[in-house]
């Protein structure tokens, strides 16, 4: 009797080792998650930011060509009304050409940007598959 609660006893302190293994590899996988999800809410923020950043862009490309629109009406006017047009267009195509070049460079910083959401996300899943096998 005393050696079969003996035997009782290590199987207890064997399962409890391998409960206290699985349980600080979940803790493991969770802070790595944890981790991960931090990366992905500050690649979130990022994202929002740029998308604002090609919203004002746009908004200001469309206040150019509007602009753009005007003017050429206002040159139908007269030869000397041309003249001083002339100026307020190529003012006009320079604020269109900046403005496309910010949603330019807008694009390309959210496709990267992306990439990076998609490496961490890749990673948050590749954990919880490791933990899901862990516990498994």
């Amino acid at each position: 009797m005393v050696a079969s609660r003996i035997g009782d006893d290590n199987q207890t302190a064997q399962a409890t080792d391998q409960i206290e293994r699985q349980i600080h590899a979940v803790q493991e996988k969770t802070g790595t998650a944890t981790s991960s999800m931090s990366e992905i809410r500050a690649a979130v923020r990022e994202i929002a930011e740029l998308v604002n950043a090609v919203s004002a862009a746009v908004e200001q490309q469309q206040a150019a060509t509007s602009e753009i629109a005007r003017n050429i009406q206002e040159a139908a006017k007269g030869t000397r009304e041309v003249n001083e047009n002339i100026s307020h267009v190529a003012t006009g195509a320079t604020e269109t050409q900046a403005a496309s070049t910010q949603v330019l460079s807008a694009a390309q910083e959210v496709s990267s940007v992306s990439n990076r959401v998609k490496a961490a996300t890749d990673t948050f899943f590749a954990n919880i598959r490791k933990v899901m096998a862990a516990v498994g």
